[in-house]
């Protein structure tokens, strides 16, 4: 499944899922997503953003989860790791949206 991101340094950069439970800072269930697109997949300053479903030409998006963590390069082999959105789910009583 291909899935993108928007980071403040990156800014849209999309990627394939690896892994849908990968283990990040000796706590596994996160999402790693491969860097597919040749480059920078993540780097300092997109911690926070969001990733999401991007159905190709549709404008509607679904969010899937909140950047967490990456590497900083153009190698394929490199990739960023995102929580899942039912984490947060699981925490909190209820998740608002605003659309602006």
């Amino acid at each position: 499944m291909i899935v993108c991101k928007s980071g403040q340094t990156t800014r849209i950069t999309c990627g394939e899922i690896t892994n849908g439970n990968a283990s990040h800072d000796g706590v596994a269930g996160w999402i790693q997503v491969a860097n597919s697109n040749q480059a920078n997949i993540s780097a300092g300053g997109d911690s926070g953003g969001a990733w999401f479903l991007y159905p190709g030409s549709s404008t509607n998006v679904t969010g899937v989860g909140v950047h967490t963590a990456g590497n900083s390069s153009t190698n394929p082999e490199d990739y960023a790791i995102y929580m899942p959105i039912d984490y947060i789910d699981d925490h909190i009583s209820s998740v608002n949206t605003l659309k602006q």
